[in-house]
């Protein structure tokens, strides 16, 4: 407890939200490996049933061979009697012996890569749009609170306002899924208080840096 003793509400909220967004992500990549690895234990068993196939073939068609050669080696008595003590002695020309001619594998075409699953990104919700609105409104990048006090109004004017601290809530949730790395319709800036802003992606830099035409919120 010592360590977020210096933590106000919004910071331990957004820390919460973050949190248990990374835990619903790591949920969504388990059972996406769940399903690969089923996926490759399904295709190992389809192999290895199918050269167990094969072998069963391989093993059959050597032992006819070795039926069928046995009956050739077994001449009728009386072409034994028929021939001469010379012939009888001299050993009989082998026959030529034709290899099997090794079929020539056509080549594998490459596999295509399986795309990963993604999401789509989402269009914004209500409370998301009231929240970009009110920073852009601002036209600099504005620290949470001042976002509450304005979709506080907008909340109002729209009838979907429940309450002080259940806008809190939903403006806590809205900021941690507006700066997520796979949705970035809002920066965290550097504030010169405690804490941080938020700005608008065309107000930074890649580095997410606050460009030099946007100034930074005053300190309170």
């Amino acid at each position: 407890m010592k360590s977020y003793a210096k933590l106000n509400e919004f910071d331990i909220l957004d820390l919460l939200n973050e949190y248990q967004s990374e835990m619903r992500k790591l949920k969504h990549k388990l059972g996406f490996v769940k399903d690969r690895i089923t996926e490759l234990e399904e295709a190992f068993e389809a192999i290895k049933k199918r050269k167990e196939k094969q072998n069963a073939q391989l093993f059959a068609s050597g032992a006819d061979e070795n039926l069928d050669s046995d009956e050739d080696d077994e001449l009728p008595e009386e072409m034994a009697m028929d021939g001469t003590e010379e012939d009888l002695k001299s050993p009989a020309p082998a026959k030529a012996v034709s290899k099997p001619v090794k079929a020539v594998k056509q080549a594998k075409k490459p596999r295509k890569k399986k795309q990963k699953p993604g999401r789509k990104p989402q269009p914004l919700s209500l409370w998301d749009q009231m929240i970009v609105d009110s920073v852009l409104e601002k036209g600099m990048p504005v620290i949470s609170r001042d976002i509450l006090a304005s979709i506080t109004e907008k909340a109002i004017a729209k009838n979907v306002y429940e309450g002080e601290e259940k806008t809190k809530v939903k403006l806590n949730q809205c900021l941690v899924k507006l700066t997520a790395s796979n949705r970035k319709a809002l920066y965290k800036v550097a504030y010169e208080g405690r804490g941080h802003a938020y700005a608008m992606p065309k107000w930074v830099n890649k580095q997410g840096e606050l460009l030099e035409n946007y100034k930074a919120p005053s300190k309170e």
